[in-house]
Protein backbone atom coordinates (compact mmCIF):
# COMPACT_ATOMS: atom_id res chain seq x y z
CA UNK A 1 0.00 0.00 0.00
CA UNK A 2 1.24 3.50 -1.00
CA UNK A 3 1.45 6.32 1.82
CA UNK A 4 -1.19 7.99 0.82
CA UNK A 5 -3.77 4.86 1.31
CA UNK A 6 -2.47 4.14 4.61
CA UNK A 7 -2.98 8.13 5.41
CA UNK A 8 -6.57 7.80 4.13
CA UNK A 9 -7.60 4.41 6.01
CA UNK A 10 -6.45 6.32 9.36
CA UNK A 11 -7.95 9.40 8.22
CA UNK A 12 -11.19 6.89 7.78
CA UNK A 13 -10.93 4.56 10.53
CA UNK A 14 -10.19 8.34 13.14
CA UNK A 15 -13.54 9.81 11.26
CA UNK A 16 -15.26 6.80 11.62
CA UNK A 17 -16.32 5.95 8.44
CA UNK A 18 -15.36 2.66 6.74
CA UNK A 19 -11.97 1.92 6.55
CA UNK A 20 -11.88 1.29 2.78
CA UNK A 21 -10.91 4.23 0.63
CA UNK A 22 -13.44 5.16 -2.15
CA UNK A 23 -13.13 6.20 -5.37
CA UNK A 24 -13.98 10.12 -5.91
CA UNK A 25 -14.79 12.18 -8.75
CA UNK A 26 -11.93 15.06 -8.99
CA UNK A 27 -15.18 17.36 -11.02
CA UNK A 28 -17.90 16.73 -8.59
CA UNK A 29 -16.52 14.89 -5.44
CA UNK A 30 -19.10 11.95 -6.28
CA UNK A 31 -18.35 8.69 -4.92
CA UNK A 32 -18.12 5.35 -7.13
CA UNK A 33 -16.70 8.00 -9.87
CA UNK A 34 -13.53 8.15 -11.44
CA UNK A 35 -12.06 11.49 -13.84
CA UNK A 36 -10.38 10.74 -16.90
CA UNK A 37 -8.35 13.01 -19.21
CA UNK A 38 -8.66 12.65 -22.95
CA UNK A 39 -5.73 14.12 -24.95
CA UNK A 40 -5.11 13.77 -28.97
CA UNK A 41 -1.44 12.66 -29.93
CA UNK A 42 -1.92 14.87 -33.14
CA UNK A 43 -2.39 18.05 -31.34
CA UNK A 44 -6.18 18.90 -31.79
CA UNK A 45 -8.34 20.19 -29.20
CA UNK A 46 -10.65 17.98 -27.40
CA UNK A 47 -14.22 19.36 -27.09
CA UNK A 48 -16.61 17.59 -24.51
CA UNK A 49 -18.32 16.45 -28.08
CA UNK A 50 -15.56 14.52 -28.90
CA UNK A 51 -15.59 12.82 -25.45
CA UNK A 52 -19.15 11.44 -26.09
CA UNK A 53 -18.39 10.04 -29.65
CA UNK A 54 -15.20 8.37 -28.99
CA UNK A 55 -15.97 7.11 -25.76
CA UNK A 56 -19.04 5.76 -27.31
CA UNK A 57 -17.57 4.34 -30.55
CA UNK A 58 -14.82 2.68 -28.40
CA UNK A 59 -17.56 0.90 -25.73
CA UNK A 60 -19.47 -0.69 -28.75
CA UNK A 61 -16.27 -1.77 -30.46
CA UNK A 62 -15.40 -3.34 -26.76
CA UNK A 63 -18.49 -5.16 -26.76
CA UNK A 64 -18.26 -6.38 -30.39
CA UNK A 65 -14.77 -7.66 -29.07
CA UNK A 66 -16.37 -10.11 -26.66
CA UNK A 67 -13.34 -9.63 -24.29
CA UNK A 68 -12.89 -8.85 -20.66
CA UNK A 69 -12.43 -5.29 -21.45
CA UNK A 70 -16.07 -4.19 -22.65
CA UNK A 71 -17.33 -1.50 -20.31
CA UNK A 72 -20.25 0.82 -21.01
CA UNK A 73 -20.49 4.33 -22.51
CA UNK A 74 -21.90 6.34 -20.07
CA UNK A 75 -20.03 9.73 -19.08
CA UNK A 76 -20.69 12.15 -16.32
CA UNK A 77 -19.38 15.90 -16.04
CA UNK A 78 -17.10 16.99 -19.30
CA UNK A 79 -15.00 19.85 -18.55
CA UNK A 80 -12.52 20.77 -21.04
CA UNK A 81 -9.87 22.97 -20.77
CA UNK A 82 -9.30 24.98 -23.79
CA UNK A 83 -5.93 26.30 -23.01
CA UNK A 84 -4.28 22.77 -22.74
CA UNK A 85 -6.41 20.93 -25.40
CA UNK A 86 -7.64 18.68 -23.66
CA UNK A 87 -10.81 17.67 -21.76
CA UNK A 88 -11.70 15.74 -18.72
CA UNK A 89 -14.98 13.79 -17.60
CA UNK A 90 -16.26 11.35 -14.93
CA UNK A 91 -16.83 7.45 -15.78
CA UNK A 92 -17.72 4.56 -13.18
CA UNK A 93 -14.45 3.92 -11.83
CA UNK A 94 -14.34 -0.01 -13.72
CA UNK A 95 -15.57 1.38 -16.87
CA UNK A 96 -12.75 4.11 -16.58
CA UNK A 97 -10.35 1.31 -16.12
CA UNK A 98 -11.41 -0.80 -19.00
CA UNK A 99 -11.86 2.14 -21.64
CA UNK A 100 -8.03 2.86 -21.02
CA UNK A 101 -7.29 -0.33 -20.81
CA UNK A 102 -8.83 -1.10 -24.41
CA UNK A 103 -7.72 2.03 -25.72
CA UNK A 104 -4.13 1.51 -25.38
CA UNK A 105 -4.38 -0.83 -28.57
CA UNK A 106 -7.10 0.85 -30.76
CA UNK A 107 -5.88 3.61 -33.29
CA UNK A 108 -8.91 6.24 -32.40
CA UNK A 109 -8.17 9.36 -34.10
CA UNK A 110 -5.30 10.23 -31.91
CA UNK A 111 -7.65 9.98 -28.94
CA UNK A 112 -5.35 9.12 -25.72
CA UNK A 113 -6.69 8.55 -21.91
CA UNK A 114 -5.38 8.33 -18.85
CA UNK A 115 -6.84 7.97 -14.97
CA UNK A 116 -6.10 11.34 -13.15
CA UNK A 117 -4.98 11.09 -9.58
CA UNK A 118 -5.38 15.00 -9.29
CA UNK A 119 -6.94 17.90 -11.08
CA UNK A 120 -4.73 20.91 -11.19
CA UNK A 121 -6.61 24.11 -10.44
CA UNK A 122 -5.30 27.16 -12.20
CA UNK A 123 -6.77 30.93 -11.53
CA UNK A 124 -6.15 33.85 -13.47
CA UNK A 125 -5.54 36.96 -12.28
CA UNK A 126 -9.08 38.34 -11.37
CA UNK A 127 -9.76 35.18 -9.09
CA UNK A 128 -11.88 36.32 -6.09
Amino acid sequence: DSAEEVVARCLAAISRRSAAVQSRSLLTGQPGLTTVEMSNSQGRPVTPRDVMFTVGKLARMSEKDGGEVNFDSDVGKIQSNQEAGTAVFDMGMEDARRLVEFSKDIEAGGAVFALLQNLNVERGRDFG
